[in-house]
């Protein structure tokens, strides 16, 4: 199970869901009292109302941060990084509406007009930096819908033929943003620490505190040091 899981999670989580589905209804059909109010429909009942909740907000969600009056659905524009060994990209995400990040946060995006059956994969990305209605990742290369964003045809990867000033354009859908910001302003020093692509989701508490401390009466912070472990060069 575990190879599967890691080999494909996708296909293994919604497998999953459906599973659940499945076991719901043999359940219900299995200890029906005649009675939807009495023990212990009445539990599987309950169960089904707070998933159904869930279900909808998580609708209500992804409808509100992905459309609105003037587009459906985000706009990912994809760069080539200037690495040698090029197992990067920036992605840039252009949103319908405003939307405030903080350091720290991560959304799920999920590409509609990607090859690769992308559509179909929900992925977490950091965010490093952002604007009102725009916010960028860095992605690294793996398999599946990460390498899908390198190559023209995920048969046999090439990299994308496009300039790092043009970028390539894709539908997204984008949920989020998630995760409890930290606010460390009120320290004198801060020691971060890096592996790989992990350095996205510190970069975004380092624009953050470089901007503030142009305006010295705004943090007491007098030093940032940072540490970052790299597996190659580029």
């Amino acid at each position: 199970m575990g190879v599967v899981r890691r080999r494909w999670y996708e296909l293994f989580a919604k497998l999953h869901l459906a599973l659940a589905v499945l076991t719901m209804v043999a359940a219900w059909l299995h200890v029906t009292s005649g009675a939807v109010f009495r023990a212990p429909v009445v539990y599987l009942l309950a169960a089904c109302c707070v998933y159904g909740v869930a279900l909808v907000t998580w609708l209500l969600h992804v409808v509100y941060r992905n459309c609105s009056y003037h587009a459906l659905f985000a706009s990912a524009r994809i760069f080539k990084t200037r690495s040698s060994s090029a197992q990067a990209v920036r992605v840039e995400i252009q949103l319908p509406r405003i939307c405030a990040f903080r350091p720290g946060q991560f959304v799920y995006i999920r590409m509609l007009t990607l090859r690769n059956l992308a559509f179909l994969q929900s992925h977490p990305f950091y965010v490093y930096a952002w604007n009102e209605d725009t916010f960028s990742l860095l992605v690294e290369r793996k398999s599946g819908f990460t390498a899908s964003l390198l190559a023209e045809d995920t048969a046999s990867p090439q990299l994308r033929t496009v300039s790092e000033a043009e970028g390539t354009v894709v539908r997204a859908m984008v949920e989020g943003p998630f995760g409890k910001p930290v606010d460390l302003k009120s320290y004198q020093t801060i020691i971060l620490f890096a592996t790989g692509i992990g350095i996205a989701a510190q970069l975004s508490h380092v624009r953050l505190w470089l901007k503030d401390l142009q305006s010295p009466f705004k943090v007491t912070t007098q030093s940032i040091d940072l540490f970052w472990e790299i597996e190659a060069e580029g």
